[in-house]
C-alpha cells in the first residue's frame, strides 16, 4: 500500500500547552435548544415533513409577538402615500369562497379568481398562483396559494411574494386572539399535535423563502375558514395578527393587498444591498470556479454547490436565528486579472454579543493558532425601513401583546474569509487527522491564552485550507470564560457533535472538554463517512439518535455513548487504515475515562498517530452513507436485519458477523478515484457586497468592505437577472 509523504512543517512534538483548568466560580453557560436547524443539518436522513414541523414549532415557542389589530399591522408593515382609492375596496367580495368545504383545497380557486378579478395589483407586476399541485425541485413543498413575481416552468420559492395558507375551519387557528386580555399566556395554543404541525408548517414555508431568497423579513397570510391573519416573520420571531372575517369586511383583505403591490422592493423585505450581476461579472465567477477546477494541485471545490447560478453551502432549515449562508465567491476589488475566489459568510448576529470578527482579533493578540484570515466584514447597512435589524423583538411589550420568551435583536451581518474548505475535501486520512490535530490545538490556545470557549463544534466550523491546515472557524458561538457569567435561557448548537455529557446534562457548564470531544464526534464522523470500514448504515445514524421530545431543550441519550462503551452487544467499527483506527481506540478509551479537562493527553495521542509511517497516501472515498430520508433509512436497516436471521436459521453458526460482512462489501471503495464526483444538485454564483447569494435562476456576485473593522458596512450584493424564458440546465464548473 502506498504511504503517506510527510506533511513539512506540521509535524511539531508533543505539544506543550498545559492542562486547562477547571471553569471559575459562578461560570455559567446556555443549554443547546432544540431547533430544526440544529438536529437536521448534518443527519444522515432527512427528516420527514411530520418530524421536522414539530421541531419548527417546538423552536417559535414564546418567539409569536401578538395579536396586533389588522390595521396597526397593515400601516406599519405596509406604508403607502395617501389614501386607498375606495372604488379598489367597494369592489371586492369573498362571497364565492365556499362555506362549507370537505377539503381545503375547494378554497384555492376561487380565492385566487376573487383577488386576480378585483386588479387589486398593478398591472404587470405580481400574480396569484394555485401552488399546491407541483412541489418545489429542491424542498419539495407545495404553499397553497402564492403570490409570484412571475411563473417559471415550475414553483421556485425564488419568485414568491408572499404564501397563503389554508386550513377548513377556524379550529385549526393555532393563536388564541383571547389571551392577549391578560398578557400572562402566550400567543400560541398547545392544544395537541395537529396545531403544533400547522405551526410547522407556517414556520417551515416562511424559513424555505428566506432562505432562498435575499430577504430580510417575509409575509404570511394565514386563512382558517372565513377568518384569516396576517403574519410577518423575521429571525427574532413572527408578529400575529388579530384575526378578521375576510367575507364579512373584504376590505381588509383587499386594503393589504393593494398596499402591497404599491411597495418598493426594500418595503417588500429584499436586501438592498444585493443587485443583478451582469453577464460580463457572471462569467468572470465562472472562469476563476473553472481555472481553480481544472488546476489538478488546487483542492477541490464541491460541483455540487457551484456553477454560474449560486447557491450557499447549504440553506437554513430554521426560520429563526442566525440563518448562515456561506458561499465561494468572486472578489471583484482586485483588478480583472488579480480577482481571488474568497470565503462568504452571511449571516445575522446577536446584536449585543461582539462580533465575529472582534472575536478573531482577541484571539489573534493572544496568539491563538489556525484561525482564518478574515478580509472584511461588518453589519449591513440598514435600508430606509431598518430591516436588517430585526423587529419583532420591539413589539413583546406593546398595549395588548401576549407574553413571550426573551426575543432577541439580531443584526444582519457579512464575513468575508480566504477561501476554506469543508473537511470531506481532505486527500487522505492522514490529513484529516492532521487538520483535527490543528484544530484541537486552536481550541486549547483559545481557552488558555485568550479565555475563549467555541462551543458549536461542527462540520460548518471545521475546515482546511488549500495546503491542508486545519481551520476553527464560526467562532460567532463563542464565549468569553468568566467568573460570575449569567447565561441565556438557551442558545443553538448542533445535536450531532455535542459532548455525551452536554446529551445527558444540559444544564452542565460548557467547559473546553466538551469542545474537545465534540472534534472528536466530527472525526468519527468524517472517517465513517469517507474511508474504508466495518461501518454499518445503523452505525453511521449514531449520531441523529435522540428521544423525540417536545422540550424545546436538547438532551437524551444517543448512540455515541454506545460507540464509547463498545462491547459484544454494540461492536466497535474497525476501520481499514490501521493508524486511523489505533487512534480512533485510543481517542475513545480516552473519552470515556476522561473527567477533567485533557488537552495534552489528546494532543498526544493525535502527535503520536501522526508520527506513524503507514499510513495510505489515497484511502479517502466518496461518502459511503449519502444522506436518505427516514423512511429509506428504516427500510435498509430492517433488510440487513432479516438478512442476518434468515442466514442464521438455515445455517446457524456458519455466517459471518453482519461487520464481517460490511467489510468485504465495503473494501471495494479502496478502488475508487479520489477526486470522486459528488451527486448532490449543484449551485452557482452571485454577486453580493461582503455578502452572499442566492438562487438557481439568478447569478449573484460579490463585493468586499473597504475594510477589515467589524465595525465596517458589509458590502453589497448583486442578484443576478432573471430570464423569463425557458433555461436549459447549467453546466456544471
Amino acid at each position: 500500500m502506498a504511504q503517506a509523504p510527510p506533511l513539512p512543517g506540521r509535524s511539531p512534538p508533543r505539544h506543550n500547552l498545559r492542562t486547562f483548568l477547571a471553569n471559575p466560580p459562578g461560570f455559567k453557560t446556555s443549554p443547546a435548544k432544540a431547533t430544526a436547524h440544529a438536529i437536521a443539518e448534518h443527519s444522515s436522513t432527512t427528516l420527514l415533513a411530520k418530524p421536522r414541523q414539530r421541531l419548527l414549532a417546538t423552536e417559535l415557542r414564546g418567539h409569536l409577538v401578538g395579536p396586533l389589530d389588522p390595521v396597526v399591522f397593515m400601516k406599519k408593515f405596509t406604508p403607502v402615500q395617501g389614501e386607498v382609492p375606495p372604488e379598489v375596496l367597494e369592489n371586492v367580495s369573498f362571497s364565492e369562497m365556499p362555506e362549507f368545504v370537505r377539503h381545503e383545497n375547494e378554497m384555492y380557486g376561487p380565492f385566487v379568481e376573487t383577488v386576480e378579478s378585483s386588479k387589486l395589483f398593478p398591472p404587470g407586476s405580481f400574480t396569484m398562483y394555485d401552488t399546491s399541485v407541483t412541489g418545489e425541485d429542491e424542498t419539495k413543498l407545495m404553499p397553497d396559494v402564492s403570490l409570484l413575481l412571475y411563473l417559471a416552468t415550475s414553483f421556485k420559492w425564488d419568485f414568491v411574494e408572499f404564501s397563503v395558507e389554508f386550513k377548513r375551519v377556524i379550529a385549526q387557528d393555532g393563536f388564541c386572539d383571547d389571551h392577549a386580555e391578560t398578557a400572562i399566556k402566550f400567543l400560541e395554543k398547545l392544544d395537541n399535535d395537529a396545531i403544533e404541525l400547522i405551526k410547522g408548517q407556517l414556520a417551515q414555508y416562511a424559513a424555505a423563502q428566506l432562505a432562498h431568497q435575499h430577504h430580510t423579513f417575509v409575509v404570511t397570510i394565514f386563512i382558517c375558514g372565513d377568518f384569516a391573519r396576517f403574519i410577518r416573520w423575521d429571525r427574532s420571531g413572527a408578529l400575529v395578527s388579530k384575526r378578521f372575517n375576510y367575507r364579512e369586511d373584504p376590505a381588509v383583505l383587499a386594503e393589504f393587498f393593494w398596499r402591497y403591490g404599491q411597495l418598493s422592493p426594500v418595503e417588500r423585505g429584499l436586501d438592498h444591498t444585493v443587485q443583478a450581476a451582469t453577464v460580463a461579472e457572471a462569467e468572470k465567477l465562472s472562469k476563476a470556479l473553472q481555472t481553480h477546477a481544472s488546476n489538478p494541485s488546487k483542492r477541490r471545490i464541491p460541483e455540487d454547490h457551484f456553477y454560474l447560478i449560486q447557491k450557499p453551502f447549504s440553506f437554513p432549515i430554521s426560520v429563526l436565528g442566525r440563518s448562515t449562508r456561506a458561499y465561494v465567491a468572486l472578489d471583484l476589488s482586485a483588478p480583472d486579472e488579480e480577482h481571488q475566489l474568497v470565503f462568504l459568510k452571511d449571516y445575522w448576529r446577536i446584536s449585543s454579543r461582539p462580533s465575529e470578527a472582534e472575536i478573531y482579533s482577541e484571539l489573534s493578540q493572544a496568539q491563538v493558532p489556525h484561525l482564518p484570515s478574515v478580509l472584511a466584514s461588518g453589519d449591513v447597512l440598514d435600508d430606509s425601513i431598518k430591516s436588517h435589524t430585526t423587529q419583532t423583538q420591539a413589539w413583546r411589550f406593546e398595549e395588548g401583546v401576549c407574553l413571550t420568551e426573551t426575543l432577541r435583536e439580531y443584526r444582519h451581518h457579512r464575513v468575508v474569509q480566504k477561501l476554506l474548505f469543508r473537511l470531506s475535501s481532505v486527500k487522505n486520512s492522514r490529513e484529516l487527522v492532521s487538520a483535527i490535530r490543528d484544530i484541537v490545538q486552536c481550541i486549547g490556545s483559545a481557552a488558555q491564552l485568550a479565555h475563549w470557549l467555541h462551543r458549536n463544534i461542527s462540520l460548518e466550523s471545521l475546515m482546511i485550507t488549500e495546503s491542508g491546515e486545519g481551520i476553527l472557524n464560526d467562532w460567532d458561538h463563542g464565549i468569553k470564560i468568566i467568573a460570575d457569567r449569567d447565561a441565556a435561557s438557551a442558545r443553538s448548537a448542533t445535536w450531532q457533535f455535542l459532548s455525551c455529557s452536554l446529551i445527558s446534562n444540559p444544564g452542565k457548564p460548557h467547559d473546553m472538554n466538551d469542545d474537545l470531544e465534540s472534534t472528536f464526534w466530527v472525526l468519527v464522523h468524517q472517517s465513517i463517512h469517507y474511508f474504508a470500514s466495518t461501518a454499518t448504515r445503523h452505525q453511521a445514524c449514531m449520531f441523529d439518535e435522540r428521544k423525540e421530545s417536545s422540550e424545546p431543550i436538547l438532551g437524551g441519550v444517543n448512540g455515541k455513548f454506545d460507540y464509547l462503551v463498545a462491547n459484544s452487544t454494540t461492536p466497535t467499527i474497525t476501520f481499514e487504515c490501521e493508524p486511523l483506527n489505533e487512534l480512533l481506540i485510543e481517542l475513545r478509551c480516552h473519552f470515556l475515562s476522561c473527567l477533567t479537562n485533557s488537552l495534552t493527553a489528546v494532543l498526544n495521542h493525535l502527535n503520536d498517530a501522526l508520527g506513524k509511517d503507514n499510513w495510505p497516501a489515497h484511502d479517502v472515498l466518496p461518502d459511503r452513507f449519502p444522506p436518505q430520508s427516514d423512511t429509506s433509512t428504516n427500510k435498509e436497516i430492517r433488510r440487513a436485519h432479516m438478512s442476518s436471521v434468515s442466514s442464521r436459521t438455515l445455517v446457524e453458526g456458519t455466517q459471518p458477523s453482519a461487520s464481517t460482512t460490511a467489510v468485504s462489501v465495503e473494501k471495494g471503495f479502496t478502488k475508487r478515484s479520489v477526486t470522486h464526483e459528488d451527486t448532490r444538485p449543484q449551485a452557482g454564483p452571485s454577486k453580493l457586497d461582503s455578502s452572499k447569494k442566492r438562487k438557481a435562476d439568478a447569478e449573484e456576485v460579490v463585493e468586499e468592505p473597504a475594510t477589515s473593522s467589524s465595525t465596517t458596512n458589509a458590502p453589497k450584493a448583486r442578484r443576478p437577472r432573471k430570464k423569463k424564458q425557458k433555461k436549459s440546465s447549467p453546466k456544471p464548473v
